[in-house]
């Protein structure tokens, strides 16, 4: 290249060196970008843990954890229904609410989510804080229905 070319005065970069670097977004800061790499880290960390209890499970039992795990709750759906049908008083109440979205949908994801809630308030346990995350990783879907409880 001689001194007429138009990147006579541009150094090539090296190896892995990136040249050019984008400003951050309107509203970002060094710190809030950082904030969310962590996040980002920490669900791949979840996701991981996810699939190596799963593995781990099924060398030990040669079983499917989650597969196995909604086929049972599917088994005792009936007869948890009818226990939490029995259930009175304000513990009775919270679980008929959430209970609600049965009647409104026939899908077996919506069913399946309003039977954990339902024995978590059963079990004296908050269901928003015990399954919200998992409920969310599992079943995309069901972030619509969780809204309206």
């Amino acid at each position: 290249m001689g001194v007429s070319s138009p990147a006579f005065g541009v150094k090539k970069p090296r190896k892995a060196e990136v040249n050019f670097c984008p400003s951050f977004l309107p509203g970002e800061t060094p710190d809030s970008m950082e904030q969310i790499r962590v996040s980002l880290l920490s669900e791949i960390k979840k996701k991981n843990n996810e699939q190596t209890v799963c593995a781990e499970f099924a060398r030990i039992t040669t079983v499917a954890l989650i597969s196995k795990f909604f086929s049972k709750l599917d088994e005792h759906t009936p007869s948890l229904l009818r226990i939490f049908a029995k259930r009175g008083g304000a513990q009775g109440q919270r679980i008929r609410k959430l209970l609600v979205p049965l009647t409104q949908c026939d899908c077996i994801n919506v069913k399946r989510e309003c039977v954990l809630k339902a024995l978590f308030v059963y079990l004296n346990e908050d269901p928003d804080n015990l399954i919200k995350e998992c409920m969310m990783q599992i079943f995309p879907v069901l972030k619509l229905h969780s809204k309206k409880w």
